[in-house]
């Protein structure tokens, strides 16, 4: 019974490890940069930046703390 327990309280702690935080980007054109950094669970950002035109570079950047956060950049 002590082993069961322990196994069962491994696999929730290692669950817990495994924060499912998602990031998608796609980029084109001349220069792109994008810059993500989370920290928590359960958050998601998505960036998409199409050409630049030689109108300068495009730039984005991402800062999600907490749980359950998420974003959309669109350039």
């Amino acid at each position: 019974m002590k082993k069961l327990f322990l196994g069962a309280a491994a696999l929730l702690l290692a669950g817990g490890l495994f924060a499912q935080n998602t990031s998608n980007s796609t980029q084109s054109g001349d220069d792109q940069r994008v810059y993500v950094r989370q920290a928590g669970t359960n958050l998601s950002s998505g960036i998409t930046q199409a050409n630049g035109g030689g109108d300068g570079s495009h730039r984005a950047m991402v800062w999600q703390r907490g749980d359950g956060n998420s974003s959309a950049i669109d350039q």
